[in-house]
């Protein structure tokens, strides 16, 4: 199991550990184990990673009296970490991975180089940029991507936080892979998109939410992002992520666009259908920690305009959404791609992007007159001007109604 997401994955899967039927065969690892290297490529892999290592560490103690400088210095460290990870927990899957670890390991040392003369190219770089940042949560360095807009622009930019589809064998070097060769789907113009890579495949709750606003924050940091105009979006389990962090970070976002994916848990999982194992009190009342449709109030402040194929079963998430939103005096604004199952139709794809382009340059109002604001817990308490700060009974639904005069 993958060393970076050993923990998240057995939290994940435990509570939901009675609802399948004892296989014939047992589960594989996951990530599965990668293909057998030749002794001369795992040498060579071998060789070159201790190299760098040896580097790098060097580095770390030279620039300890710079911290303007010490700063930057997981952008390397988090290249030579997913070609070593790579390498150590054999998931290198094809040639072409393996390559690429020599090319991430090489990229390492060229931004050692630049680093070492006081220098870090990369982050005026456009287009698209291979990024980490060192985590409060466990002082872990954790990678995100970024797609840089071409040409510079009076003030500061939007930005959408772009949340990835379910890939077990995405290591960190998969991630980084798929991030050099491609964009996102959706990708509005003259907008900063973040890609976090959230700690493997755990839909962003636990590390993985926390790389989220961690990766956001790095952004924020060091570019000129308008506060007021950041959306976040994604497809599949980036979907499922996008209701996730929609519906908890209200006051955050000025869009939302969640593709396919997830909203809650006892429907999707036909966790509580006839003959299953009725699940435990603490387990249905913890899934008030996640479940969008619990939450899917706070959509009052948030613009969301969701999607699905007209044949992916995954339209299920909006399904339950509109209707957990009518509850709430809310419509939801739903798109469906004609005959598609599980992927963005093209027309859709078209129509979504100018819509996300509409919603980031109206932004969001910071002093919204009115405030509707649904909490089970002090971990998500705030909504624009709004915090919360103390709850009669954690764990059951508390609602705040606000309002400016």
């Amino acid at each position: 199991m993958h060393r970076a997401c050993s923990l998240l994955l057995l939290l994940t899967v435990l509570p939901f550990a009675g609802l399948a039927q004892p296989a014939a065969t047992p589960p594989g690892p996951i990530p599965p184990p990668g293909r057998v290297l030749t002794d001369h490529e795992r040498d060579a892999l071998r060789a070159e990673i201790a190299t760098g290592a040896t580097e790098l560490a060097a580095l770390r103690r030279d620039l300890l009296p710079h911290p303007e400088w010490l700063r930057w210095l997981p952008d390397v460290e988090v290249l030579h970490q997913a070609a070593a990870w790579a390498f150590d927990d054999d998931t290198l899957y094809t040639d072409k991975e393996r390559l690429f670890a020599h090319h991430l390991l090489q990229l390492a040392r060229e931004r050692a180089t630049e680093l070492r003369a006081h220098r870090a190219p990369w982050l005026t770089e456009t287009g698209r940029v291979l990024r980490g940042h060192r985590s409060h949560l466990d002082g872990s360095v954790q990678p995100f991507a970024l797609v840089v807009p071409e040409g510079s622009q009076a003030g500061p930019r939007p930005a959408l936080v772009w949340l990835l589809g379910r890939n077990e064998r995405r290591t960190e070097l998969a991630f980084f892979a798929e991030r050099e060769a491609s964009a996102p789907p959706l990708l509005p113009r003259d907008t900063v998109v973040i890609i976090p890579y959230g700690r493997f495949c755990n839909a962003t709750k636990f590390a993985g939410e926390v790389d989220v606003m961690e990766a956001l924050a790095s952004v924020r940091s060091q570019m000129s992002i308008d506060p007021l105009r950041i959306a976040v979006g994604g497809f599949s389990m980036g979907g499922g992520s996008t209701w996730h962090l929609a519906v908890h970070y209200p006051g955050l976002w000025c869009a939302a666009t969640p593709g396919a994916g997830f909203a809650e848990t006892p429907a999707y999982t036909h966790a509580l259908a006839p003959g299953k194992e009725p699940r435990p009190e603490w387990e249905q009342t913890l899934w008030r920690w996640y479940d969008a449709t619990g939450y899917a109030g706070n959509l009052f402040q948030v613009p969301t305009f969701a999607y699905a194929g007209e044949l992916d079963p995954q339209r299920q998430a909006g399904e339950v959404m509109a209707v957990a939103m009518v509850a709430e005096g809310l419509s939801l604004e739903r798109h469906v791609g004609p005959q598609t199952a599980h992927a963005y139709h093209p027309d859709s794809k078209a129509f979504l992007t100018t819509r996300l382009e509409s919603a980031l340059a109206k932004g969001r109002n910071p002093f919204p007159s009115e405030i509707r604001f649904t909490t089970y817990t002090l971990r998500y308490p705030s909504c624009a001007w709004l915090r919360v700060e103390g709850l009669a009974r954690h764990w059951q639904r508390s609602d705040v109604r606000g309002t400016l005069a």
